[in-house]
């Protein structure tokens, strides 16, 4: 490297003490001055102290029991993703991501869904959070009004925020989110010439509170959405770690996809650290969210890795047995408190 003329490497130095803090911080977008790096549990963490004096369980973030991860079986499935014989797991990952997975994907919820859902259903994200974010920055303009459940989890609040979103918050019951106090809101805020862009719902195993929203309340949820124009945002994040037989359907399927979209992870069902997601919708309200992407897309080995997990049958077996441990965990707790 070229070395400066210490008299030239003196000015430049000189001049870049210009750069106060005041001034860095006058060049920041509007958007985003009044907002902070988010908390521990913004970014799905929980804090514990360094030494605690007993061994601790945290509550607090939504990270899968690390015994329960299949690392043989990953590292067997990105061995099979590598040995392909040309080198497209290693270029970007394009706009959508790997059609073949977004394919099995959708046959593996097709349990879900009372309409038939193919690749195009799908986007691959940056986890379900990449997924949120996508999706609000391509309906929510500065002021937007999104109503969301009371209390929610606090990382997609930082998300509606970042996008100068106007967040309402109506309470839920044991059924799921107030339908009356959800009504009122709503009509108070159209009397005022706001205008709701998204509802957004964590139906299934609710972070934080554990409500499940029931059947009947998903149902007169879907018909006051689209009597009002209201686009619901579904977090899916939880919904396969759940016990018994009976799998709850979607909000997703309950409306064959009309004015839905559901933002979903590998995160809770494998590792938080893969940050694979989807969102799920109709051709047309995916259309204008992938224009909305400038990231150049995911990672395309990963993509690859958990197709080849998929097809040999090794996720669902895994989910399986997470879903049994799990459950286990949940009556030892349940004994104790």
């Amino acid at each position: 490297m070229t070395k400066l003329n210490d008299a030239i490497a003196k000015a430049a130095l000189q001049a870049a003490e210009h750069w106060s803090e005041e001034r860095l911080s006058a060049l920041t977008s509007k958007r985003v001055r009044g907002l902070t790096g988010g908390t521990l549990t913004d970014w799905g963490l929980a804090s514990s102290p360094k030494e605690p004096s007993v061994p601790l369980v945290s509550l607090a973030g939504g990270v899968p029991d690390a015994e329960t991860q299949p690392r043989k079986a990953l590292i067997a499935a990105m061995e099979r993703a590598l040995s392909t014989k040309d080198d497209l797991p290693l270029v970007y990952g394009g706009p959508v991501g790997y059609q073949p997975l977004r394919e099995e994907m959708a046959k593996f919820f097709s349990r879900d869904h009372q309409i038939e859902q193919g690749a195009d259903n799908y986007i691959l994200t940056n986890g379900a959070a990449g997924a949120i974010d996508l999706v609000t920055a391509t309906f929510i303009s500065p002021g937007d009004v999104v109503i969301t459940e009371s209390p929610t989890f606090p990382g997609s609040l930082r998300t509606f925020r970042g996008h100068e979103a106007e967040i309402v918050g109506v309470s839920l019951d044991k059924h799921g989110i107030n339908m009356d106090e959800l009504s009122s809101k709503v009509n108070e805020l159209e009397r005022n010439g706001r205008k709701i862009k998204i509802l957004y719902t964590i139906p299934t195993f609710h972070n934080p509170t554990g409500t499940t929203t029931s059947i009947q309340r998903r149902t007169e949820l879907i018909e006051f959405a689209a009597k009002h124009g209201i686009l619901i945002l579904e977090d899916s994040a939880y919904s396969e770690i759940f016990f018994g037989e009976d799998l709850i359907p979607s909000i997703f399927g309950i409306a064959g996809g009309r004015g839905v979209i559901t933002a979903g992870t590998f995160s809770k069902i494998i590792a938080t650290g893969l940050r694979v997601g989807w969102i799920q919708a109709e051709e047309k309200l995916l259309q204008p969210i992938e224009s909305t992407r400038f990231d150049m897309g995911n990672s395309p080995l990963l993509h690859r890795m958990l197709y080849q997990l998929m097809i040999t049958g090794e996720l669902e077996r895994h989910i399986e047995k997470q879903r049994i441990l799990y459950a286990e965990k949940m009556r030892v707790m349940s004994s104790i408190l």
